[in-house]
């Protein structure tokens, strides 16, 4: 799966991550860790192929099982929310959305993780569902936290989500007539993504 996930090859992944779902379920049992885990992942990673509904209720099978078993001031509850916040999105149901990323920050901040790179992963995608409601300014300051925080990071672990960043920053930017520095943001993102994925990988050719 992680081999797939790399190549940025979806299809595949899916494919074997059902798989690994019902695995999981079958040998750690339904409400163990392990399986609120593999949910949470199913769930995010349907959302690239289409499989709303799937991806909904896999996520919130997880938010159940955590909120029974552990509450909801916990980060695996709040990634639940992040998660489910994006299928969302994606599905262009977008009333239900900002509420799920403002719980989810809440949690993060409670949890002391302001700087960490799941705040910067939730400013992201928040930042996005921001651009998707034509909200450039707030999206423009998430992304550009989003951005503060992973470059602290002294590891190239973060290397793709910060290339990431910078090629959201670019409409953003343009949009709010930042245009210089937004070319300079997306030029950096692909360069990047070309030395680290190649030239065959969708965050390559997203970003172009």
């Amino acid at each position: 799966r992680n081999e797939y996930m790399q190549q940025g090859k979806t299809l595949e992944e899916v494919k074997v991550l059902k798989e690994l779902a019902e695995l999981t379920e079958e040998v750690y049992g339904e409400e163990s860790n392990e399986n609120i885990q593999i949910l949470n992942e199913l769930g995010g990673t349907l959302k690239y192929t289409g499989e709303f509904e799937t991806a909904v209720n896999a996520i919130i099978k997880a938010k159940r099982i955590i909120e029974k078993n552990y509450g909801k001031e916990i980060v695996p509850y709040a990634t639940c929310n992040l998660n489910l916040a994006e299928v969302y999105r994606f599905m262009k149901k977008f009333d239900e959305i900002e509420e799920l990323y403002l719980e989810t920050m809440e949690v993060y901040q409670k949890n002391n993780l302001q700087n960490d790179y799941l705040y910067a992963s939730v400013c992201n995608n928040f930042g996005l569902y921001y651009q998707n409601i034509g909200d450039m300014k707030s999206a423009y300051d998430l992304h550009l936290k989003s951005l503060d925080i992973l470059k602290n990071y002294d590891s190239e672990e973060y290397l793709l989500e910060y290339a990431v960043t910078l090629s959201n920053l670019f409409n953003p930017c343009y949009q709010l007539g930042i245009k210089e520095k937004a070319v300079e943001y997306l030029y950096k993102a692909i360069d990047i993504f070309e030395k680290n994925v190649g030239t065959e990988h969708p965050l390559y050719s997203a970003s172009l």
